[in-house]
């Protein structure tokens, strides 16, 4: 679509699911330990830095992975969307958490690389490591860090529900 993402009706079946699974998203969550055989993943990327010069990171494959897997997936590139709504988006946008120095200290910020599906493994790293998004992201995380933390919630609850607000974050 040309806006990037359709929106439909959210089946009203679909919305008592959520409504009975939406108590377990304030339970802890289990963390999962497993094991991957990444040689293949790694010798490649030791093979593009050989021939071109770059590094590249493992997280930015696996995030080209992950788009590439999820794409022409609808219910895995959707978001809901109020009133009763599902939004779902034309390309994978995939979010990352990288970590920043500021202020001498150590911080995790979320990088979103928005058409991730549609981007190389080069591309996506170019914007994980971009200093652009470290002077936005930490300029508007200052701003934030003033509201009340009830407000600062709320307000990124609201925002992280607007298709356009997800988009337009690169």
């Amino acid at each position: 679509s040309e806006s990037g993402y359709s929106v439909a009706v959210f089946p009203r079946l679909r919305r008592v699911v959520a409504d009975i699974l939406d108590p377990a998203r304030k339970q802890n969550t289990i963390h999962l330990l497993f094991e991957a055989d990444v040689t293949d993943a790694r010798a490649a990327i030791r093979g593009y830095k050989a021939k071109s010069g770059q590094s590249l990171s493992f997280t930015a494959f696996l995030a080209k992975c992950v788009a590439s897997a999820a794409a022409g997936k609808d219910r895995l590139t959707a978001i809901r969307v109020p009133p009763g709504r599902l939004a779902t988006f034309d390309d994978v946008h995939v979010a990352c958490m990288v970590e920043t120095e500021v202020d001498g200290q150590s911080h995790p910020f979320s990088v979103v690389v928005n058409h991730a599906n549609t981007k190389s493994v080069p591309e996506i790293h170019d914007v994980l490591r971009s200093p652009e998004f470290e002077e936005r992201e930490v300029g508007a995380l200052r701003k934030l860090a003033l509201l009340p933390h009830f407000l600062r919630r709320r307000l990124l609850s609201v925002a992280t529900m607007l298709p356009k607000v997800t988009m337009e974050r690169k």
